[in-house]
């Protein structure tokens, strides 16, 4: 399996400790000259994935001027956590009573939202996404550099922990340009609420690094399901697929069937379950 190395961007106008960035937020000379300063790569890194957000995006940009590394993809899945308007630009200090509240909840209630921002469920679950990407895309470019967000990262690198994930990337955040690797067994992480059971074209696997190819289907109930070019959420029961999920080009799905996704990568496939072969 390719390495995978995550990487935060460098210092953006504005920032205070605890601070929510606006969107918009670009690096600053400082930002940049820490980017330098994280120079040389690790070895072996042939591509760069990036977040399409500013100060990420800029980051990227200024690695593969620096490197001669090409920037292979632009994924929102790499994107920061969408944190509510309410609290975009402000600190700690400053929080309004919804987002203090929403604050006190989040654990109890993971799927509950702020206003306009992201719950810890959907957060999670896009960074599950987001790792079955970064795990497709590294398979077809070789090792690669990552650049995104200290919320996005700390999710995915332990996304064992569930939605509770978030709290755990807040309380540890990453410096800015700081690297990691993707810790293997993160790199296919089924759904923590279903069954660890994957199965590549009828029969089980512990994960789809352990077929000999990728297959032509190969699913976890309730989890991400690979076919070539797609990823799909199972509907359990049903052989179909949630709306909203993520192909692993990074695209949303905007409607599915069964055995076939009405997107414009999309293939046929045999639906498998440790139930029911369809």
């Amino acid at each position: 399996m390719a390495d995978i190395w995550l990487m935060r961007h460098g210092a953006y106008q504005g920032h205070r400790p605890g601070h929510h960035a606006p969107h918009d937020a670009a690096l600053t000379q400082e930002g940049r000259d820490q980017v330098r300063r994280s120079l040389p790569l690790p070895n072996g890194i042939t591509a760069i994935v990036t977040s399409p957000v500013p100060r990420a995006r800029q980051t990227a940009t200024l690695v593969s001027h620096l490197t001669g590394l090409p920037i292979v993809a632009t994924s929102g899945l790499l994107a920061e956590w969408r944190a509510p308007s309410i609290v975009l630009g402000r600190t700690a200090e400053t929080y309004p009573p919804a987002y203090r509240a929403w604050r006190t909840r989040r654990l109890a209630n993971p799927s509950l939202r702020c206003e306009d921002g992201e719950s810890l469920t959907d957060l999670h679950t896009r960074a599950r996404h987001c790792a079955a990407f970064l795990h497709h895309t590294a398979g077809r470019h070789g090792p690669l550099l990552v650049v995104s967000h200290t919320l996005l990262l700390g999710v995915l690198t332990h996304l064992h922990e569930g939605p509770a994930a978030f709290v755990t990337a807040a309380n540890t955040p990453w410096h800015f340009t700081e690297r990691r690797p993707l810790p293997a067994h993160q790199q296919v992480a089924p759904d923590p609420q279903r069954p660890d059971q994957w199965m590549a074209d009828g029969q089980p696997v512990r994960a789809p690094s352990d077929a000999p190819a990728l297959p032509s289907s190969i699913t976890a109930p309730g989890s991400v399901c690979f076919s070539s070019h797609t990823a799909y959420r199972e509907t359990p029961g049903q052989g179909t697929c949630d709306l909203g999920s993520t192909c692993v080009r990074g695209r949303s799905l905007s409607a599915c069937r069964v055995r076939r996704c009405a997107i414009p990568c999309g293939v046929a496939v045999r639906w498998h379950s440790p139930r029911d072969r369809r």
